[in-house]
C-alpha cells in the first residue's frame, strides 16, 4: 500500500474521489498530520462523526488498488480485462510526473476516466480535449 507523501498529495487533492468515501473496516486514511492509519471499529465511529461535523477535509482517503479499480468497473460494465487494458494504455502514455506504484497509477486513470483530469506532479489538471 501506497502511503508516500506523493500519493497523499495526489488523493487529497482528488476531491472527487474524496466526496465518495463512506469510512470502513480496513480502509487507509491520512490525518491532517499526514499520519497514516487503517479503520477499525473505534475509528471508524469518530470518523463518521467528524465527516457529518463537516471535518472530512481533515482526513484523507487513502484508496487500495481493489477500491480504485471498483471506481472505474461499474464504467466499464465489469468487463475486467477491458478496463486493464485501457489502464495498460493509459499507463504507456507519457506523464507529466513519474507514478511510482500501482495505487497512484490506478489513481491516475480513475481520475482521467471519471473526471478528465491528469496529475501534473502538484495538482489534477483538465485533460485538453
Amino acid at each position: 500500500m501506497d502511503c508516500s507523501d506523493q500519493y497523499v498529495r495526489m488523493c487529497r487533492q482528488a476531491e472527487e474521489i474524496q466526496e465518495l468515501w463512506s469510512p470502513a473496516d480496513g480502509d487507509v486514511f491520512a490525518d491532517e498530520l499526514c499520519h497514516v492509519s487503517i479503520v477499525n471499529s473505534p475509528i471508524l465511529e469518530h470518523l463518521g462523526k467528524s465527516i457529518k461535523e463537516g471535518k472530512r477535509k481533515d482526513y484523507v482517503w487513502l484508496p487500495r488498488q481493489d477500491q480504485l479499480q471498483e471506481l472505474v468497473l461499474l464504467m466499464y460494465e465489469r468487463n475486467c480485462y477491458w478496463m486493464f487494458e485501457e489502464c495498460y494504455k493509459h499507463l504507456q502514455l507519457p506523464h507529466p510526473t513519474k507514478l511510482e506504484s500501482m495505487e497512484q497509477v490506478w489513481l491516475s486513470f480513475v481520475m482521467k476516466e471519471r473526471s478528465g483530469k491528469t496529475w501534473n506532479g502538484e495538482n489534477w489538471i483538465k485533460l485538453k480535449k
